[in-house]
């Protein structure tokens, strides 16, 4: 029988800086090797190279070659008492191992025995290698699967947060606090609208006491027009200025500023009796200027331009425009009118008043429905929260010992790890052992 030594050789790097991936006690792994050594195509592969058994192959096939091998082969493991730190105590560890090979011929069995120890020093890198291979592989791939989850979950809870934004955790105080200011709001809001409507009674009861058509006087006996009256009397005036004179004339510019004046204040409006008013005058000076100068006379053109424009203006009018002889143009009273002003301004301000009303009523549901739906939507967020933050941990504990099994097998594949190296090789027997 010839016997070959391997010794077991611990990692080169200390493994406090670079844990191995493979846990497993020595002699598990040289059983492990051992059956990858003696699998049946590396076995099969030793018989025909060394021509063994050949007439066990011959006569009952190379199974039976095989048990042959398997029986004559010879494991022994050598022992000491060392530290071990994962049990932290001492105990009995296997340090070496010897393989052996018996046959009838010294040489044959030399050279199985060396071929067999080499086995042993490649089957074992290989499976150091692909162990830490397929760590790294499963530890890499739940990696990918717990982003994923991640993805997922964090896609939920922004879909949740967009569902559920006034009623998440920390939203309750803030609410409290605006529904507690739209209630008075809408108190306030409420009062204005009493008061308005108060207002407006008001002035419809002082208005049904007053004369839409009557004249009033002033104290010289002038009558006093209305805003409407006043307008179209200064427009004529204007138009007839603009005829005599040029557009800085003082009189032009005066009554062009209280004609400015009174429709910058929105409370008058050109009817079509004021446009056929001014074209009526224009079309007079323009026959007054027919009479001196030609069609082709500049301030006889400048006239035609202006009467075409009122005239395209007073069609627009009968289209359904911003112009007519509304029932404000035939009243003559302004303090009747003045009335009439006043309550459409109450009018749009109580209108105002509503609409912010019904809006805060609005609100005011809104808030009282999430902060009653509140503890439901926060136990709903910290179980999600809660599912979110274990993945989390999970994943960078995962993506850690990625990193870790990564460099082991960095480790292996360079065989810095435990190895195993032959320390004697295959002897030649010089007597048999029995």
């Amino acid at each position: 029988r010839s016997e070959a030594s391997i010794l077991i050789e611990q990692a080169a790097i200390p493994r406090d800086i670079v844990a191995s991936s493979i846990t497993s006690y020595v002699d598990e792994q040289i059983q492990v090797v051992t059956q990858r050594v003696l699998a049946n195509d590396n076995a099969s592969k030793l018989i025909e190279h060394n021509d063994l058994y050949a007439t066990e192959r011959e006569t009952a096939g190379m199974g039976t070659a095989i048990s042959r091998l398997k029986n004559d082969f010879y494991l022994e493991s050598i022992r000491a008492e060392v530290f071990d730190q994962r049990r932290g105590r001492a105990t009995n560890l296997t340090f070496m191992f010897i393989v052996g090979f018996q046959n009838p011929d010294p040489l044959v069995s030399q050279q199985v025995t060396q071929e067999l120890a080499q086995l042993y020093l490649a089957e074992n890198s290989e499976f150091r290698t692909e162990k830490a291979t397929e760590t790294t592989a499963f530890l890499q791939q739940e990696s990918n699967r717990l982003a994923q989850e991640i993805s997922e979950m964090e896609l939920r809870m922004a879909e949740f947060k967009d569902q559920y934004a006034s009623a998440l955790p920390g939203q309750t105080a803030l609410n409290t606090q605006t529904l507690d200011r739209t209630e008075r709001e809408l108190t306030d809001v409420e009062q204005e609208i009493r008061d308005l409507r108060s207002r407006r009674q008001i002035l419809m009861s002082e208005l049904q006491t007053i004369n839409p058509y009557a004249t009033v006087l002033a104290e010289d006996g002038e009558m006093i027009l209305g805003t409407d009256q006043r307008l179209a009397e200064l427009r004529r005036q204007y138009l007839e200025l603009s005829s005599r004179y040029g557009p800085e004339h003082p009189d032009v510019v005066r009554t062009k500023r209280e004609i400015d004046a009174i429709l910058g204040s929105g409370s008058a409006a050109e009817t079509s009796d004021d446009i056929k008013a001014q074209i009526a005058v224009l079309e007079i000076r323009r026959d007054q200027l027919l009479e001196r100068y030609s069609a082709e006379h500049p301030d006889v053109r400048s006239l035609q331009r202006t009467i075409a424009e009122l005239e395209e203006k007073l069609t627009s009018s009968s289209d359904g425009g911003a112009y007519g002889t509304g029932r404000s143009s035939s009243i003559k009273n302004p303090e009747y009118r003045q009335y009439e002003v006043q309550i459409e301004t109450v009018t749009d301000n109580l209108a105002a008043a509503e609409t912010r009303r019904a809006q805060l009523i609005q609100r005011r549901e809104g808030l009282i429905q999430d902060i009653s739906k509140a503890p439901r939507i926060e136990q709903e967020w910290l179980a999600l929260n809660r599912g979110y933050e274990s993945a989390r941990a999970e994943f960078d504990e995962i993506k850690r010992r990625v990193t870790e099994s990564r460099l082991s097998e960095r480790l292996e594949a360079e065989s810095k790890g435990q190895r195993f190296t032959l320390v004697s090789d295959a002897s030649l027997p010089l007597q048999p052992i029995e």
